[in-house]
Parts: structure tokens; sequence; C-alpha cells
């Protein structure tokens, strides 16, 4: 996985207000996809990171996406 974008919205630190940041990661193609998901579903370190920031955390999603130029090709299963 490659780190391409931590953005933070609004662009500003606000006392009492919260405040939205999305992470972007790529990945090299769908073999690099799962085997991002097989390391990642075995890592306890990341659970136990997300455990220890809970009080930051309001809520978290995840979503995945692909340029759209690649999406015939990843359809091909």
């Amino acid at each position: 996985m490659t780190l391409t974008n931590v953005l933070v919205s609004p662009p500003l630190w606000i006392e009492d207000e919260t405040n939205i940041v999305t992470i972007t990661w790529t990945v090299d193609g769908t073999s690099g996809w799962w085997k991002m998901t097989r390391q990642g579903r075995a890592d306890q370190e990341s659970s136990q990171w997300w455990e220890r920031h809970s009080a930051l955390t309001i809520e978290r999603s995840r979503t995945m996406a692909a340029d759209a130029a690649d999406i015939e090709g990843l359809s091909d299963v």
C-alpha cells in the first residue's frame, strides 16, 4: 500500500468540533488489493491501533475505487 493523501475537512482544528479525516491509499492492481487484504486480516497491530485511538474516532468507513479506465479489466473475473 502507498499513502496517497491525508485530507482534513474543514481545513482547521476547532475545539469542540469534529473533523473528517480522509486517508487515501493505493495498491498495485487487483493482486495488490488481495495481498493487502490477506495481510491486514492477520495483523493484530492494526486492530490494536484502532482500539487505542477509539476515543478520537466517532465513525470510520472504508470504500474501494478504481480508475474508470481500469474497471472493465477488473470486472473480468
